[in-house]
């Protein structure tokens, strides 16, 4: 084991795992059979050697934040630019134009 292996207990599969943890400072293989390997839940790629008497420590360890971490540059979005001719209102019912104004109507109503 390489010393710079902090989680010794807790096994990657490169292939699964988030590529924002760094596989190169935890194990890849181990002699225990891969039948007693468990799953690290909610982390894909990760399992942990139960037969190892630190794999609490590991657990806790990676669950708080330990696993080692790679800077992934965040994917760039271009922002969306409306390229549409904006519409204008022509209407003669404005102010400027004095079609606003209306006339009142007389209405038949009944006197008593």
């Amino acid at each position: 084991m390489d010393e710079d292996q902090i989680l010794e207990s807790i096994i990657a599969d490169p292939d699964l795992v988030d590529p924002s943890i760094d596989v190169s400072k935890l194990r890849q293989t181990t002699p225990t059979s891969s039948r007693l390997l468990g799953n690290v839940s909610g982390i894909e790629g990760l399992r942990f050697d139960p037969t190892r008497t630190d794999y609490i420590r590991d657990l806790y360890s990676v669950y708080s934040g330990g696993l080692p971490t790679i800077d992934v540059a965040p994917e760039v979005v271009a922002p969306v630019v409306d390229t549409t001719t904006p519409v204008v209102d022509t209407s003669s019912m404005d102010q400027v134009t004095g079609g606003g104004e209306t006339t009142p109507t007389n209405t038949d109503f009944e006197q008593g």
